[in-house]
């Protein structure tokens, strides 16, 4: 798989230990060979695994997914109600791969974990640069996005009554608001608590929650870089995270929302409102641009929500690469959530210049009140050389929040406060938020 990572695995040699010993323990005799990291959710670690075994039950190649923490979206993340939905898409014909074994007894692995086959093909990224020219060749070629809305489409032909009571909802519990209510919980419990424009988006999605929605199974995270392609077809859908009963449309509104825009298409694939379009013929439902509208704000509120659960370990006084990243994502999408609301004009950001060195980022902000933080970012990035996309990314960073940062200052608790205390038509009440939103380097870190 191009997922994989060749890198040194922490405790590569325990993992085997541990994973061969409960193979054992249900009567399979194997030898861990190798570990590789794959790419896979932020709230679990997942690994290739090679075993070397005469037993027939045992795969060769093994998919191994270990729970992290138990941060604010653990309910979500459990892997036992991931397991029995991977098994129940599965049955149903959906492209998934097949369940092997989970445990939820920490005493095996220190955390609850699930393993799968390993489905040979390319996990493509609509953000990662070498995939752009085989996703312009993807766009042009109907089969793939055929292959993608048509497996939604019976994703969700999946009844709520047929789902395990783990991934069941109250019947006096409305999808929205169930989503609604997770993502606010773990904003909440962070540092962006106070934050006027998600607290804004919150109040804006409760306000206006839809009428008649209906229950089925959903993926919660349906996008291309959740998928394993094979000529030109999806062959596995992965990261079922945050799968469980919900409205159909949470999908939809994931799919064709901004947060998913990779130059100029909808994860690389879709030209604005396609997907939803085709979805819409497909599944014979219709779809309002009113209704589309909010389930994307709710997609991207989502989306923000996730980014800001990867930066709780900042929170805790460590500070990472990877935490500043999801700061920064945070960050963007504060501004996304500001110009679906229409808070704030649609506006590209500003082009990136070139970045050849470590310091590239630190140089552009030199001697300014943040350069305490650009320093962090260029002692991450001599420590851990990066690909020339990643000082791409920490240079443009570091351009946006220099023109951004010539804004007048807002006094972002006033304008909470304000927020809460106004109706939501109210004309200064939008234009702090504007504002706000205008200031994506206000709040982090």
């Amino acid at each position: 798989m191009t997922s994989d990572r060749d890198i040194a695995v922490e405790g590569a040699d325990q993992i085997a230990e541990l994973f061969s010993r409960f193979l054992l323990d249900r009567g399979h005799v194997a030898t861990v060979v190798q570990v590789r990291m794959l790419s896979g959710g932020r709230s679990v670690l997942t690994m290739h695994l090679e075993l070397d075994s005469t037993d027939p039950s045992v795969p060769a190649d093994v998919v191994l997914q270990v729970q992290q923490s138990a941060g604010p979206t653990s309910g979500v993340a459990d892997v036992r109600r991931q397991f029995e939905l991977i098994g129940l898409a599965r049955s149903r014909g959906l492209p998934v791969a097949a369940p092997l074994w989970c445990s939820t007894d920490l005493r095996h692995l220190g955390s609850p974990f699930l393993v799968t086959s390993l489905v040979k093909g390319v996990a493509l990224d609509p953000f990662r640069r070498d995939d752009g020219p085989v996703l312009a060749e993807l766009a042009s070629d109907s089969g793939l996005r055929s292959s993608i809305v048509n497996n939604l489409v019976s994703l969700h032909s999946i009844a709520a009554s047929d789902l395990p009571d783990s991934a069941r909802l109250p019947l006096d519990t409305s999808p929205v608001v169930h989503e609604i209510d997770r993502w606010t919980n773990v904003i909440a419990a962070s540092r962006f608590s106070k934050d006027p424009v998600l607290l804004y988006a919150e109040r804006w999605l409760r306000q206006n929650e839809p009428r008649g929605q209906r229950r089925s199974l959903v993926h919660g995270d349906y996008r291309l870089g959740n998928f394993i392609v094979g000529d030109g077809d999806v062959v596995a859908i992965l990261d079922w995270e945050f799968a469980g009963e919900g409205d159909p449309l949470l999908d939809v509104g994931m799919l064709s929302s901004p947060t998913v825009v990779a130059g100029e298409r909808f994860d690389g694939l879709w030209r604005k409102g396609e997907f939803a379009r085709l979805y819409a013929e497909r599944a014979g439902v219709e779809i309002s641009p009113e209704a589309l509208r909010y389930y994307i704000v709710l997609a991207a509120f989502k989306v923000a929500g996730l980014w800001v659960n990867s930066t709780r370990t900042a929170g805790h006084g460590a500070m990472s690469l990877d935490i500043l990243r999801a700061g920064f994502s945070v960050l963007t999408l504060r501004r996304t959530l500001a110009q679906v609301l229409g808070l704030v004009p649609q506006a590209q950001r500003p082009v990136s210049p070139s970045a050849r060195t470590a310091s590239a980022a630190l140089k552009l902000r030199d001697g300014s009140r943040d350069s305490a933080l650009f320093t962090s970012i260029a002692r991450a990035l001599l420590e851990r050389p990066p690909f020339e996309q990643e000082l791409e990314f920490w240079s443009r960073y570091a351009t946006w929040v220099g023109s951004s940062g010539q804004a007048a200052p807002v006094d972002l608790a006033q304008v909470a406060a304000r927020l809460l205390d106004a109706p939501p038509d109210d004309a200064t009440a939008r234009d702090l938020l504007a504002q706000a939103a205008e200031l994506p380097f206000a709040m982090w870190p």
